[in-house]
């Protein structure tokens, strides 16, 4: 039992104006924690390009900081901005972590994809490429070992830890993410096919959404949707919503080579408020990623009651459960297969729809934040 109410940092310089994994987990974490908790004291450290609020409570204070979190900076200076604070806890919600000043780090691991993944740092310059690979090299494994406890956002993330980086399993505690509640609002049939009418969207389509980055293998989808245009089976397009990153031109070529122009289109970024209605309206959901930490796109898609594909690696199976159909993320073939399952019988789409549902209600961000206010309490109990 804890005399006082802790002072608790946590680093929100992961929330970005464009929003990504490590954006959607910050924010909901943060705000999950001032629903449940009224008694610790709360510094949330910000963007200061961020002027509006991400929680409005009593207890939590935001200060905001002028240098990003992936920098060398973050590394040296920001222990002194810290310091100052005289925190009890300090969370970094990404794999990066201040070296020193910091009391009771903990870090949430939401992948090793930077120490395992070869073409992660691919798409820039020379210069660049070697300079993000050698500081997430040296950088990430020194954070990771430093903190007293880690956060690991899956079972698969947790045995990459002891894989990877030999850390203790007891050292490690895994909790899941959920979907944001945006994706718990219902919209009638009326009102989603005006959305489409709206943002000239086809009647029918198929939907992949994230980045283009090579691990998300979006050249699996084009290869499987070549197989079923060759034997007449392709009736729908395929939408590729997310951000024409640096991975755009290698992702359009590939379409383009294989005479896919007019069956693909990508909608470059979807705003937060657009992404579920742009996934509600899909048919099929296609994510066949060879590897992620999580995969909260698909369980987003799951939540929405959108028959979703995913691949057989990584986290996906143990996210995913019975609510998708899962494939060989190397064989287009599989992939086509499955797409041809869905679209040919209404009982397994009904049915994947309901399982995905399902599925997702298992997960919540009040669940994750109870959980992770445990570990605080916990950490700060054996010190």
């Amino acid at each position: 039992m804890i005399s006082r109410s802790l002072r608790i940092g946590i680093d929100g310089r992961g929330i970005l104006k464009t929003i990504d994994g490590i954006t959607r987990y910050s924010l909901n974490l943060i705000r999950s924690l001032s629903e449940i908790d009224s008694t610790n004291k709360y510094f949330i450290f910000k963007n200061s390009w961020r002027k509006k609020k991400i929680v409005d409570a009593p207890n939590f204070q935001e200060i905001e900081v002028d240098f990003p979190h992936l920098s060398m900076k973050s590394l040296f200076h920001f222990p002194f901005l810290i310091k100052h604070f005289n925190l009890d806890i300090f969370h970094s919600p990404f794999f990066i972590a201040p070296l020193w000043n910091v009391n009771n780090l903990i870090i949430t691991v939401h992948d090793l994809m930077a120490l395992t993944f070869p073409k992660f740092f691919g798409g820039r310059s020379y210069i660049k490429e070697k300079g993000a690979y050698w500081y997430h090299r040296i950088f990430v494994p020194l954070s990771i070992k430093k903190a007293r406890k880690i956060i690991a956002v899956s079972q698969n993330t947790k045995k990459d830890l002891i894989n990877y980086l030999h850390i203790k399993p007891e050292k490690i505690s895994v909790i899941y993410e959920a979907v944001d509640e945006q994706f718990k609002k219902n919209h009638t049939v009326i009102e989603l096919e005006k959305f489409k009418r709206d943002k000239g969207l086809p009647a029918n389509y198929f939907l992949y959404a994230g980045t283009m980055k090579p691990y998300k293998n979006i050249q699996l989808i084009i290869s499987a949707l070549k197989i079923l245009k060759q034997k007449g089976e392709l009736k729908y397009k395929l939408l590729i919503a997310g951000r024409k990153d640096r991975f755009f031109p290698t992702v359009y070529k590939e379409v383009k080579d294989r005479n896919l122009v007019d069956d693909v289109d990508f909608l470059d970024y979807v705003s937060d408020d657009e992404l579920p209605l742009i996934i509600k309206c899909a048919d099929i959901f296609i994510f066949p990623s060879l590897y992620e930490g999580f995969g909260l796109p698909a369980l987003e898609a799951m939540s929405l009651g959108v028959p979703t594909i995913v691949s057989n690696t990584s986290s996906l199976p143990e996210v995913v459960g019975d609510g998708a159909m899962i494939v060989d993320p190397h064989d287009p073939q599989d992939l086509s297969q499955a797409v041809v399952s869905l679209l040919k019988d209404e009982d397994l789409r009904k049915k994947l729809s309901q399982k995905g549902i399902e599925r997702s209600q298992a997960f919540s961000w009040e669940k994750a934040a109870r959980e992770t206010l445990e570990i605080y309490l916990n950490v700060h109990k054996n010190l």
